[in-house]
């Protein structure tokens, strides 16, 4: 299976490793890392997050992925 490469946005990154976990650091607030707080962190954090995940992409305060079976999920900023 083939994971996209990392995705790069708004002073965080992240990317999905070979077992489908979703990895994450820099600007963290609100929590568009996953990792349950909004510290910023300067190396790769695991997101929270129990699915294979097949896609992701984020804004400055969101994070979305794209899981295996094909359903969406969010974090970070939900509001909207």
């Amino acid at each position: 299976m083939h994971y996209p490469g990392p995705s790069l946005q708004h002073n965080m990154m992240n990317f999905i490793a070979v077992d489908g976990s979703i990895w994450g650091w820099g600007y963290n607030n609100p929590d568009t890392i996953g990792t349950g707080n909004t510290a910023t962190q300067s190396t790769p954090q695991k997101a929270n997050f129990g699915l294979p995940v097949k896609a992701s992409c984020q804004n400055a305060q969101t994070t979305w992925v794209l899981t295996e079976q094909g359903q969406v999920y969010a974090w970070g900023n939900n509001a909207n």
